[in-house]
């Protein structure tokens, strides 16, 4: 899983701040009221993302690409962001080379908070966690 750590802010809508890096911001209608309210009035949090789950050339975040390498059924794809390493894996080949840079998203629905100071799992994608 792609791990950051990031600010909060929950208001009218919830915007995760990675430090020299992306916001990934997601309006009150992409979560739940649960999940809202499992995230609270967290000021930090660690955001985390699966490589399936990152969407590659759209989005308003751009990485840039550390290594591309086909696997004959997958793409896996290294990325630099603010950084860290993101890794993003598709099912078709990218023609991408390394030191570009690619558009990329996450949807509220993938991704996972977990509390900053004990690392316990806040929400998974549209739930709250158990």
């Amino acid at each position: 899983m792609n791990v950051f750590e990031a600010s909060v802010a929950n208001a009218h809508t919830i915007s995760f701040v990675v430090k020299d890096g992306p916001t990934l911001t997601c309006a009150q209608s992409d979560m739940p009221h649960c999940v809202r309210t499992a995230i609270g009035k967290r000021d930090k949090a660690i955001i985390g993302v699966r490589p399936h789950a990152v969407r590659l050339g759209a989005g308003a975040n751009t990485a840039r690409v550390v290594s591309n390498q086909w696997l004959g059924d997958q793409s896996h794809l290294a990325t630099d962001v603010a950084g860290r390493l993101m890794v993003a894996v598709t099912h078709s080949p990218l023609a991408v080379k390394t030191s570009e840079t690619i558009a990329y998203r996450i949807a509220a629905a993938d991704l996972h908070v977990f509390d900053a100071g004990s690392g316990v799992a806040v929400s998974h994608g549209l739930a709250p966690a158990r």
